[in-house]
């Protein structure tokens, strides 16, 4: 009975120096190696121990336990060390380190905060806190937004300036207005500029330059000053998507629109953008026939600035619907 007793207290005592030896087998270097595996493996441990064997080809790697302590004590301290350093504790908000981060963000502003925090060796708390309260950075989302080239500043004046002459003229102009586009709407995925940043000291107005993209449905609707006229969708009779081109806008022109238009006072203008549907001289002659001449596109008597689509009301209610649709789609799915 006694020896067994003292074989269970031996058994017990190896178990408690194992536990404290614990804190004490890994050098600096191996929970670094720890560390930087645990991060650049999303936080996997399996995939942390693996990676552990393989660095230092070995068979053994620290339990689950001691990563998680190794992984604590650093995104407590900012260290994976154990010895206590006389004097004040260097913090990783330190000059050094606000200096280190800042021109590490000013190479690339473009990096996550995970990946920043994996580059650096921090906790990912302690570098946004530096980056955000320390030196004042600030993560800007960059706008969608069509290319304006330096040929078009004059032609959008000129525009500009030739709206308001007519507004001087007639000061219910805008009341007459049909301000007219099309939008596509996605079906397989879009940009998501929700989850894209860029962090800097002040706003570098970045621009993502939109593309075309393949299986879309493609809307059209008007808007004046008092209701919406729309939306036509370009399908087919069993709605399948079709592409527009021009004589499928003029089609839309004639049995959709004109239909609209005996609610609208008979000197009602119409804009439109510079699409080759658009403007193509059969449409064009069937717009000034039906609007009398009064319209604003490319090849009328008022003519329409390309990449303009920001003076429009229909880009910004677009903006809105785009918006509201795809939210749907991310909870439906």
């Amino acid at each position: 009975m006694i020896c067994t007793d003292n074989y269970k207290l031996f058994l017990l005592f190896l178990t408690l120096y194992a536990i404290s030896a614990q804190k004490f087998k890994y050098s600096q270097f191996e929970r670094t190696i720890v560390v930087e595996c645990y991060y650049v493996n999303n936080l996997s441990i399996i995939l942390t121990q693996k990676c552990y064997k393989k660095y230092f080809k070995t068979r053994n790697a620290p339990t689950r336990q001691t990563i998680r302590n190794i992984v604590k004590r650093f995104n407590k301290h900012g260290s994976v060390s154990d010895v206590n350093r006389p004097g004040r504790p260097r913090t990783m908000s330190s000059t050094e380190n606000i200096e280190k981060i800042k021109q590490n963000v000013l190479v690339d502003g473009n990096i996550s905060l995970r990946k920043r925090a994996q580059q650096l060796c921090m906790a990912k708390s302690t570098l946004h806190d530096v980056m955000k309260h320390k030196i004042k950075f600030f993560p800007y989302k960059p706008q969608t937004a069509h290319e304006l080239l330096p040929v078009d500043k004059n032609q959008r004046i000129d525009y500009a300036e030739k709206i308001k002459e007519l507004i001087e003229k007639d000061c219910n102009f805008i009341d007459k207005l049909i301000m007219s586009d099309e939008a596509n709407f996605y079906l397989n995925g879009f940009v998501n500029k929700q989850n894209y940043r860029q962090w800097s000291l002040k706003n570098p107005r970045k621009i993502i330059n939109k593309k075309m993209k393949s299986k879309k449905v493609t809307v059209w609707c008007g808007i004046t000053s008092k209701k919406i006229i729309g939306p036509y969708f370009f399908e087919d009779k069993k709605g399948k998507s079709l592409m527009i081109n021009e004589k499928r806008y003029r089609e839309m022109l004639e049995k959709f629109l004109v239909p609209e238009l005996a609610a609208f006072p008979k000197d009602t203008w119409f804009q439109q953008d510079g699409a080759p549907s658009h403007t193509a001289a059969k449409t064009i002659e069937l717009l000034k026939k039906i609007f009398n001449n009064r319209v604003i596109s490319r090849n009328s008597p008022v003519n329409w600035p390309s990449r303009s689509p920001d003076l429009t009301t229909p880009d910004f209610f677009y903006g809105v619907i785009l918006k509201i649709v795809y939210i749907k789609i991310i909870l439906k799915h």
